[in-house]
């Protein structure tokens, strides 16, 4: 990584600007715009700016007006001098600079400084021959009370016409279609993402008639060895410990009671009795590791617990398809009752701009417009990408005679819950050539003793960070 100087950083060609907190990133984003209206002549709507919330856009414009205002007072002489806007003016004519930076004050109003969602949408409004999209569509803010809709729909679909005990068990896993969509989580809003593990009819099918086969198992089992089941729970010293975790003299009644009314069922329930997993070795062995003690032998509980296992995997499948299902369910009739309604939600605009860059009929000229019209792109808090805004900037900004900045801290690009895509950074670093990468040095933020104790811990080890990139 070279260090990063502001003034003679060249204005074209992809640049990876990385850089901690406190290290004047927005600063140096300011100074950037200034030399491309100075030095590139460009006008305040020719110079893309995008960050990734509305707050951050409205204070990257203040700050932006602010060092407008710098520059021209420190060409007509007021005020204490800078001395990187002095270096910065001494090579710019003062008539064309005054003329220049007047002209960027008064059309400030003008400057393309957008949220990612607010340049989709602009583009996809000035290009709509392009993007295929009508001229008059309704912007939803919020897709929450639609997503909510589809999901009940789906909930009635498929469980009201189900058996009272697959009806039992989804309401005892979801409760209710809040809590399946809620169970969802991310697949139900990200624009790229799997549900893992996939479903697998034929291993569903293993999973069925090995849970249905030993279950017959225990039942015929529990014929013969209920008798000596019930003294073990009964007198076994290791059974009968203080602790709340695994106490089991008051509870052996009704333990043999829910396995008796388990061994009368003639097909494999849904739904378990309540406490019944205590009977399975494993869950034995759990309990009582505090106290070191070995779990009862018994050829009974080793059987329960093969069943047990079985059982929560043949659960755990039939979940996961519901979920599978849930989620196709899900983005089909979302889909269908936007375009239905002439409706489009944020992410949208994203997917319908990437859709029309992807045409081979549209894409090329699409592509070529935007740039044209844009010939320098700042993208700020650059860490918050995911794979597909990543797309768009490189379709678009791809070319080597414009000028793409991107500037961000890669460490903050873990954050998920935020947008981030910890390998899509990785990839934009990768796509940049290493000498079209910089740093800013000075942490303005902290102090020595700081900076010095986090590289120290994190500087005990090569791969503290797992991935060498």
């Amino acid at each position: 990584m070279q260090p990063l100087d502001p003034l003679t950083l060249p204005l074209q060609g992809r640049r990876l600007l990385e850089a901690s907190a406190g290290t004047g990133k927005t600063y140096t984003l300011a100074l950037l715009f200034i030399r491309l209206l100075l030095e590139r002549q460009l006008a305040v709507d020719q110079i893309l700016v995008v960050t990734f919330t509305r707050a951050a856009t409205s204070e990257l414009r203040d700050r932006i007006r602010r060092r407008l205002r710098e520059t021209l007072d420190t060409l007509e002489q007021r005020g204490e001098a800078d001395p990187q806007l002095v270096a910065l003016l001494a090579a710019i004519p003062p008539d064309l600079g005054k003329r220049l930076l007047n002209d960027a004050l008064v059309r400030m109003d003008e400057a393309a400084i957008y949220t990612i969602h607010g340049f989709c949408q602009r583009m996809l409004q000035d290009h709509a021959f392009e993007s295929g999209l009508p001229f008059e569509l309704t912007l939803l803010e919020s897709e929450t009370a639609l997503r909510r809709e589809i999901i009940e729909d789906y909930w009635r679909n498929r469980f009201y016409s189900a058996s009272i005990e697959e009806a039992a068990w989804a309401a005892a896993t979801w409760k209710e279609p809040e809590g399946l969509l809620k169970a969802l989580g991310p697949a139900a809003t990200a624009l790229a993402a799997e549900i893992v593990p996939k479903v697998d009819s034929a291993q569903g099918n293993q999973l069925t008639t090995a849970s249905r086969a030993l279950f017959a198992q225990v039942r015929q089992a529990w014929v013969t060895d209920r008798d000596a089941v019930r003294a073990i729970l009964e007198h076994n010293p290791c059974l009968q410990r203080s602790d709340k975790a695994y106490r089991l003299q008051d509870r052996v009644p009704e333990l043999l009671a829910a396995m008796d009314t388990l061994a009368t069922s003639p097909e494999l329930p849904l739904l378990l009795p309540k406490g019944i997993e205590k009977l399975a070795t494993s869950t034995m062995t759990g309990l009582l590791k505090k106290s070191k003690q070995p779990p009862p032998a018994h050829s009974f509980f080793i059987l329960f617990d093969q069943f047990f296992a079985c059982f929560q995997a043949y659960l755990a499948d039939l979940g996961f398809s519901v979920l599978h299902t849930a989620r196709g369910y899900l983005q089909d009739e979302l889909e269908r009752r936007k375009q239905q309604q002439d409706w489009l939600a944020f992410d949208d605009l994203l997917t319908r701009l990437d859709m029309a860059l992807d045409s081979p009929r549209t894409g090329p000229l699409l592509a070529a417009r935007i740039a044209a019209r844009f010939p320098a792109a700042l993208v700020d808090e650059f860490q918050d990408t995911d794979p597909l805004q990543y797309r768009l900037f490189a379709r678009i900004f791809g070319r080597a005679s414009q000028a793409l900045f991107m500037i961000g801290d890669p460490k903050q690009a873990i954050y998920s819950f935020r947008g981030a895509d910890i390998f899509t950074y990785i990839k934009a670093r990768r796509d940049t050539p290493p000498q079209n990468r910089y740093t800013l040095a000075t942490n303005y933020r902290s102090t020595p003793a700081m900076v010095g104790a986090v590289n120290t811990l994190f500087g005990c080890r090569e791969d503290a960070f797992v991935f060498s990139e």
